[in-house]
């Protein structure tokens, strides 16, 4: 078998390419109340790149060897956008973000210790950070740190 077509009662339906009965290369469903999914898969079956629209919110994730994200792009309606890159630990490292219409940056050595800016305030604020405190303020504003990366949310999105 090389193609695989499903469709359910259910309104799930799914095409599918496949190297051989089990192996996946990839795959294109759809998911009632959810939305489109696109993955592709490497040699081993792992999904190694997933374009998805889950309740109108559209994602683009490149994931690592664990299957964890590795690069992620998503929107959420009303809410804004977001870039992040994870370092080897499956820790949140670089994200770049506009929440709401604010922009915001951290480049972060966990836990939660380097550069962060952004304009939650309405201004702008710099800070380094040590362990979520700030150390240095360019402002004297301490910024408040962003609840960024959306992890979860990427990753039952991913593996749903």
């Amino acid at each position: 078998m090389s193609l695989f077509i499903d469709s359910r009662n259910s309104g799930t339906s799914s095409i599918a390419f496949l190297k051989d009965k089990t192996q996946p290369r990839l795959s294109i469903a759809y998911f009632p109340n959810q939305g489109p999914t696109i993955s592709l898969f490497d040699e081993n079956k792992d999904p190694k790149a997933v374009v998805s629209v889950t309740h109108g919110n559209p994602s683009v994730t490149l994931l690592d060897k664990d299957k964890k994200p590795a690069i992620a792009m998503l929107n959420r309606k009303g809410e804004g956008s977001i870039l992040s890159i994870w370092n080897s630990n499956h820790d949140p490292a670089v994200s770049l973000a506009v929440h709401g219409d604010k922009p915001g940056l951290f480049m972060y050595q966990q836990p939660r210790t380097g550069l962060l800016f952004n304009m939650a305030g309405g201004r702008p604020a710099l800070a380094l950070m040590d362990h979520g405190s700030p150390v240095w303020s360019a402002t004297g504003d301490i910024p408040p740190a962003p609840e960024l990366p959306p992890t979860d949310d990427i990753m039952r999105e991913i593996m749903r």
